[in-house]
């Protein structure tokens, strides 16, 4: 009576798997190994089952943080939750004077500039930007359909290819040739076969939401326990809360004036004076949901 093990054997020689030893493989179903020394009709298997087959050659990822976007929601509803002081709102007659006083020196900063730098200067400037966005680290959130997400960083520097490899290596094996990546809004395609096209040229510094797109459309019905289209090994380090978000933690430096503003769909803020002014804008919405107003906010009186 064969057992599952002749069966895995016999299936590597036909397919060609060279180098594979068959006692270090493993045969997964529903994400649950089988017992390789069972003989195949005891095995339990329904007819039509797929069978995801581990050689412990994958290809190993980096630092890659695992977690469903239910998840993730959670985390944010309890940020949401907390309470901002009163003093957080008060923007007083000398922070106006201040934001306007800085607007004009940067107005007249600007137009100086632009006269005094000679296009060499220009020029060079613009590649110290680059060599300095190339250097930076970038926060990367890759987003599947099924709603399960892998967050890692990278260099700005580091070219597309990389973003792309990492994805086909969390991918199950027959999903992992047929992917794009994009972000959105609005939607715009991530090349992967332009070599030299780097993170920061694409506009994810500092901090980026990349989307998974497959041939089979959305992933509906999945749960925080299942993917379809993880490698079992990958879901295996799914853990129950998120790592902290990389774009509270860029919103926060950029409020600080620590770096310039980052791409397409990365987050973007501006590290100039007015920076407080929609702070205090931007923050009023969560407030709101709280039923308390500041004191300066005097809802139905004259």
């Amino acid at each position: 009576m064969a057992s599952l093990k002749m069966v895995l054997e016999a299936a590597l020689n036909q397919l060609g798997i060279k180098g594979a030893d068959p006692s270090t493989c493993r045969l997964l179903l529903k994400d649950k190994p089988l017992d390789l020394s069972l003989p195949v009709r005891f095995a339990n298997i329904p007819a039509g089952s797929k069978l995801v087959l581990l050689t412990g050659k994958e290809p190993k990822l980096g630092t890659v943080y695992v977690y469903n976007r239910s998840a993730e929601a959670s985390g944010s509803a309890d940020r949401d939750e907390e309470e901002l002081p009163d003093e957080f709102y008060e923007f007083t007659e000398a922070d106006l004077h201040r934001v306007l006083a800085a607007q004009a020196t940067s107005r007249v900063r600007e137009a100086a500039s632009a006269v005094l730098k000679t296009k060499e200067l220009r020029a060079r400037e613009a590649r110290e930007r680059e060599a300095a966005q190339a250097a930076r680290t970038t926060h990367i959130i890759v987003e599947f359909p099924d709603g399960f997400c892998l967050q890692t960083a990278f260099l700005g520097g580091d070219r597309l290819t990389a973003l792309h490899s990492l994805v086909k290596q969390a991918l199950l094996p027959g999903l992992a040739e047929h992917f794009s990546l994009f972000l959105t809004p609005p939607r715009v395609v991530l090349p992967s076969r332009q070599g030299e096209a780097t993170l920061a040229s694409a506009g994810l510094v500092p901090a980026a939401r990349v989307h998974v797109s497959l041939p089979d459309g959305p992933g509906a019905g999945a749960d925080a326990l299942a993917s379809r289209y993880l490698r079992p090994d990958v879901l295996a380090l799914t853990q129950q809360m998120p790592p902290p978000s990389p774009f509270h933690r860029e919103a926060g430096r950029t409020r600080d004036g620590a770096h310039e503003s980052g791409g397409a769909n990365a987050l973007t803020a501006q590290a100039d004076p007015t920076s407080r002014a929609s702070d205090v804008r931007a923050a009023a919405a969560p407030h709101k949901a709280s039923g308390k107003g500041p004191k300066w906010l005097k809802l139905g009186r004259p």
